[in-house]
C-alpha cells in the first residue's frame, strides 16, 4: 500500500477493526476465544497460505476452539 506513517497505520487498522465490530485488546490469551481476533491474528501475516484463507475456512479448520460459530454458520 506503500503506507510509511505510522499514525496513518493506526489510523487505518482503527477503521478496519470499526468495521469488523472488534475492538482493541491488549491481550492475546483474551483475543483468541473470539474468532474474530484470532483469524485477524493469522490474516495480518503475509503469504500463500493467509492471502487464500477465508473467514469460513479458518472456521471450518478451527472448529474444535469455536465450535459455537461454527454452528451458527451453518443456519
Amino acid at each position: 500500500m506503500g503506507i510509511h506513517d505510522y499514525e496513518h497505520i493506526k489510523k487505518i487498522t482503527e477503521s478496519i477493526r470499526d468495521l469488523l465490530g472488534i475492538e482493541k485488546v491488549k491481550k492475546k490469551e483474551i483475543a483468541m476465544k473470539d474468532p474474530r481476533y484470532a483469524y485477524m491474528e493469522i490474516k495480518r501475516r503475509s503469504g500463500t497460505m493467509t492471502d487464500h484463507l477465508t473467514y469460513k475456512n479458518f472456521l471450518r479448520t478451527n472448529k474444535m476452539f469455536f465450535p459455537e460459530h461454527v454452528r451458527k454458520m451453518s443456519m
